[in-house]
């Protein structure tokens, strides 16, 4: 299977998508579905991780198409997005899409090299929350 999603801690505050080299849109949307069910059980906000597995990943045809349904289909409490792996194509159509002012979605997205990477700065996010709440108490 070539897109997979699993609890990424124990608090289950954290999803993780791995994607490896062979998938398509029709598996990505089933697994989506399993994602939306999991944040379903749980009060609280998830953070996403999609960890591209393969250095080279490509996407599946009609990436054009689907990219605009995706941003528009998270869960409510998805908070941030950390996407491990750098992919050229998704960081210029962010870019593109904070130029056109449309902050509210690149704001969620973070990039980095490896998980722990994206693990330290979901916590570097939640230890920056928890400031911003203590200071407003």
């Amino acid at each position: 299977m070539g897109v997979r999603v699993k609890w990424g801690n124990k608090d289950r505050t954290c999803l993780i998508f791995e994607m490896d080299r062979n998938w398509d849109w029709d598996e990505f949307y089933a697994v989506y579905k399993k994602y939306y069910a999991m944040v379903e059980a749980v009060p609280h906000r998830v953070h996403v991780i999609y960890h591209m597995i393969e250095p080279r990943l490509r996407f599946p045809p009609l990436v054009l198409l689907h990219m605009p349904k995706l941003l528009r289909m998270s869960h409510p409490r998805q908070d941030r997005s950390v996407v491990v792996g750098r992919i050229q194509f998704a960081e210029r159509f962010l870019a593109i899409l904070g130029n056109m002012g449309l902050r509210e979605y690149t704001e969620r997205y973070h990039f980095a090299d490896s998980l722990d990477e994206a693990f330290q700065y979901l916590d570097q996010y939640e230890a920056d929350l928890r400031n911003k709440s203590a200071k407003i108490e």
